[in-house]
């Protein structure tokens, strides 16, 4: 409710708290500095200056969370950088289903967008998304249609977790080094046509250069757009 209400830094201090981590603190301090604002209540009573205040930009550019697929590349910190983020896993993180715990309020705000790609350069998107619109689609995400149609549970307003059907995605490989990130993704098992190969591949030559390449393959004639 304070994040909707003061915005992210009231978030960043309550979560700075919670994980003792300096690092969201110092990126609170930053949003603040840059624009200033209250920060709520729930902020105030959490405030703990024993937690140092750190930079996000002393964190690597690149991070791979492989619990739900998603790899995030940039040029810096700074909203003049370059920014990515490939998604190419299931809709909700994997150890959640294996769980068989069932969070309702964060399934059902999923999207069916396996292969989905933001980003974000000089300070504005160069590929960006709905936000949020209901029914979800996969259309309003930057990934690809098959004959027009999109990922398992297109159309729906409130996504099931439990629906595995597209288990099978995920990165299939991925190399990161001072000049480039690169990965490829596996996202045919999104779709219920059941393409025989689908994999996206992503290249971000840093800066400022990013390659998107898909290579798909069936048996049967499909159209393909995106």
């Amino acid at each position: 409710l304070e994040s909707q209400t003061h915005g992210w830094p009231a978030t960043y201090l309550y979560f700075s708290w919670l994980l003792r981590d300096g690092y969201l603190r110092g990126q609170a301090r930053a949003d603040l500095e840059a624009r200033p604002r209250s920060v709520g209540v729930l902020s105030l009573l959490t405030f703990d200056p024993s937690i140092g205040v750190k930079s996000v930009s002393e964190l690597p550019r690149y991070h791979y969370y492989g619990d739900s697929e998603v790899l995030i590349s940039r040029s810096g910190w700074t909203e003049n950088d370059t920014h990515l983020l490939f998604k190419a896993g299931p809709p909700v993180p994997r150890s959640m289903v294996a769980s068989g715990y069932s969070v309702a309020s964060y399934e059902g705000h999923t999207h069916p967008d396996c292969g989905n790609l933001l980003i974000f350069s000089h300070g504005d998107w160069v590929a960006t998304e709905d936000a949020y619109v209901v029914p979800k689609w996969t259309e309003t995400h930057n990934t690809i249609l098959i004959d027009g149609k999109g990922q398992f549970q297109d159309g729906a307003s409130w996504l099931s977790a439990f629906d595995m059907r597209a288990s099978g995605t995920g990165i299939l490989d991925q190399l990161h080094t001072d000049t480039l990130t690169y990965a490829v993704g596996d996202i045919g098992a999104a779709y219920p046509q059941g393409i025989d190969r689908m994999h996206r591949h992503v290249l971000h030559l840093l800066p400022d250069l990013i390659i998107v390449a898909d290579d798909i393959e069936d048996g049967e004639p499909h159209s393909y757009s995106w």
